[in-house]
């Protein structure tokens, strides 16, 4: 990011970016996500007032909705969903590998606030759940670990899906295949694999 998308979230700084020339028209949906992250619910209604798109993301993907999340600010949470903040929104643009790092229920954990958690979640922003369990475990947040535990235990169980083989390997970065790492021999592994393949040839260095 530029340093004005930093700048946004700290009123002081922002001034003197405004004071030197940059036109606050221009920077609308900047100001917006800067005035979420910053707390300032005042400011953040009259943007939403004048026609600022609630959902319109950062330099990196974030929403102003994460961006109040992540910094604790429960009321402008709740400002930005009453104005139909998207709670299931995902990075977009940069950092859309990361995406499900990025949703407001993520954010919300990182907070380490219950009250923005709770408001995230009644809102329906539930994923990902077990993702935001593990911040949480990780963190050691206490309070919403449970409060997490509490919202999986109550909902709906998905329809029966197979259940996963466990992962034997780790991806190749060239063939989109997988390889095991075995601390062993090469010739008993090869034997060993042959067996539990079904295979009747073994050729070394095959690549």
């Amino acid at each position: 990011g530029s340093p004005l998308d930093y700048a946004v979230q700290d009123k002081e700084l922002l001034d003197v970016f405004l004071s030197h020339g940059v036109d606050a028209g221009s920077i609308g949906p900047l100001l917006l996500w800067g005035s979420a992250a910053r707390g300032d619910a005042a400011e953040v209604k009259r943007l939403l007032d004048g026609g600022a798109d609630v959902n319109a993301p950062n330099a990196h993907g974030e929403t102003p909705l994460s961006g109040a999340a992540l910094s604790g600010h429960a009321k402008v949470v709740t400002l930005l969903i009453a104005r139909g903040a998207d709670v299931s929104a995902t990075r977009g643009r940069r950092g859309a590998a990361h995406s499900r790092e990025g949703t407001p229920l993520i954010a919300a954990v990182c907070s380490g606030k219950l009250r923005v958690v709770k408001a995230i979640v009644e809102a329906g922003g539930t994923e990902p759940l077990a993702l935001a369990l593990d911040y949480a475990k990780h963190a050691r947040l206490k309070k919403i670990t449970e409060y997490l535990l509490e919202v999986k235990a109550k909902a709906k169980p998905s329809r029966a899906a197979k259940p996963k083989q466990p992962r034997t390997g780790v991806p190749t970065f060239d063939l989109n295949d997988a390889c095991l790492l075995v601390d062993a021999p090469v010739e008993r592994v090869a034997k060993a694999l042959m067996k539990q393949l079904g295979a009747e040839t073994w050729r070394p260095d095959a690549y």
